[in-house]
C-alpha cells in the first residue's frame, strides 16, 4: 500500500464507490419492480374479491321457487296444449283434402 501513490488510492476509492452506487441502483430497480408486481397482484385480488361480493349480493326477489308438483302441473298443461295443436293441424289437413 505504501508503494501505491495517493492518486492510485483515490482512483481505487472512486471505482469502489462507483461499483457500490451501481449495485445500489440495481437493487433499487429490483425492489421497485417487485413492489410494482405485488401492487398489481393485490389489485387483481382486490378486484376478484369485489366481483365475488357482487355475486353473493344477487337480488333474490326476482327468483321464483317452484315445487316438483307445480313443475308436473306445468308439464301437463304443455302436453295438453301440444295435443290441441296437433288436433288443430289434423283438422286443417283434413279440410284441405276434402
Amino acid at each position: 500500500m505504501e508503494e501505491e501513490g495517493v492518486g492510485e488510492l483515490v482512483v481505487k476509492a472512486i471505482r469502489m464507490l462507483a461499483k457500490l452506487s451501481l449495485q445500489e441502483q440495481v437493487m433499487g430497480a429490483v425492489v421497485k419492480h417487485e413492489s410494482n408486481l405485488l401492487k398489481r397482484h393485490l389489485k387483481m385480488k382486490n378486484g376478484h374479491k369485489k366481483s365475488g361480493v357482487r355475486l353473493v349480493k344477487v337480488d333474490m326477489s326476482n327468483g321464483i321457487l317452484i315445487t316438483k308438483e307445480e313443475i308436473d302441473q306445468l308439464k301437463q298443461v304443455l302436453e295438453e296444449k301440444e295435443a290441441e295443436l296437433v288436433q288443430k293441424q289434423l283438422r286443417v289437413e283434413a279440410k284441405k283434402l276434402c
